[in-house]
């Protein structure tokens, strides 16, 4: 008795390659601006690390560099070799609040000869009157300063 056993075969998948440019910023896991992927299944679910530039830029996405899409999250490995670019904003600590303190003596000076003192101070700074010079008006006693 003899069998024939034949061969069974199955389709490799395709796959693709996606790289990554960190525009400036570098991947921490790496050290480069620069990963590549390859042999990603279209399709699969695809996490790429978010690369960083430094304290004042914040990574906002990947752009694919072919359309200028933005490629959206959850990321989904596409159907072709892929280049994404990171997107970052730019991201500066807000201008400080300032105030303005002025002491004003008129019709009294201060012993420089000036009647007011302006000095700027930011939010939250702690001003006391007492670092400053007394003011003199003659014939008056200086009694303190009012609002």
């Amino acid at each position: 008795m003899s069998a024939v056993y034949n061969a069974v075969w199955q389709e490799l998948p395709q796959t693709v390659t996606v790289t990554l440019l960190a525009d400036g910023g570098t991947f921490t896991s790496t050290g480069a601006n620069t990963v590549v992927f390859s042999d990603l299944v279209p399709g699969d679910f695809f996490s790429p690390e978010q690369p960083y530039k430094g304290a004042d830029y914040k990574f906002d996405y990947w752009k694919d560099v072919a359309t200028g899409a933005k490629f959206q999250e959850p990321y989904y490995v596409p159907d072709h070799d892929t280049t994404l670019v990171a997107v970052w904003n730019y991201d500066l600590a807000p201008e400080p609040t300032l105030y303005t303190f002025t002491l004003d003596t008129s019709p009294g000076i201060f012993s420089a000869g000036q009647q007011q003192l302006v000095q700027t101070y930011g939010a939250g700074s702690l001003v006391k009157t007492s670092w400053y010079p007394e003011p003199t008006y003659e014939g008056h006693a200086f009694a303190g300063w009012a609002d």
